[in-house]
């Protein structure tokens, strides 16, 4: 696929899931986003607490992680999936628990080379959630076409061409600005709730 023609295709994924009105809204024909959406605010609960109190501090003020103080990385990452696990296989706690463990695995590989309150004070609460979002929506893409539209089209191809398309994704988010500093809010509340929603419209935007 050449960038035009990834570019139409994700373009073309996103209407067809209804439009980027309608999957902010919770409305998503492939995919409501609810499960996402309260994946998000989980990520911007932590990563905000991370930004203020680092990792450790972090997990401290957590009464269900606080016990992870210490622990190897991809121990911690998993046992906060499972936290936050939604019971279920609809499609969209599908493509929701696939696009997290796509995200930490992502920052694991990074934490093998620097240390992780280092690499995760780096990153703002808004890089964090864009990538979130798009991993989740290059995970849908993968889940509804890999099959039909791309696998039985391009065979041992498929992998290459599902990489252009995660690479795209992640590409157009980069190009993202979001001024707001959303550290001290509550993301538990209505506030928090309005933030992802104003972010996974800003990430579905992108592609219109």
């Amino acid at each position: 696929m050449g960038q035009r023609s990834v570019a139409d295709f994700v373009r073309n994924h996103i209407d067809s899931n209804g439009g980027t009105k309608s999957i902010t809204s919770g409305g998503g024909i492939l995919g409501s986003g609810a499960t996402a959406k309260k994946t998000a605010t989980n990520l911007g609960g932590l990563f905000s607490d991370i930004l203020r109190y680092g990792f450790d501090g972090a997990l401290q003020r957590n009464d269900d992680l606080k016990h992870l103080i210490g622990k190897p990385i991809n121990e911690v990452f998993q046992a906060i999936r499972e936290l936050w696990d939604v019971p279920g296989n609809s499609m969209d706690a599908v493509d929701s628990r696939a696009a997290l463990i796509d995200l930490f695995e992502e920052i694991e590989k990074e934490a093998e080379f620097e240390d992780i309150d280092k690499i995760l004070r780096q990153k703002t609460t808004p890089v964090i959630l864009f990538r979130y979002f798009g991993f989740y929506i290059y995970e849908q893409i993968r889940r509804v076409h890999f099959e039909d539209e791309i696998k039985n089209q391009l065979g041992d191809n498929s992998e290459r061409h599902f990489n252009e398309i995660k690479d795209f994704i992640h590409f157009k988010i980069k190009s993202i600005a979001f001024d707001q500093d959303i550290t001290n809010i509550n993301w538990f509340g209505r506030e928090g709730k309005v933030i992802v929603n104003r972010i996974i419209n800003s990430v579905l935007e992108v592609f219109q």
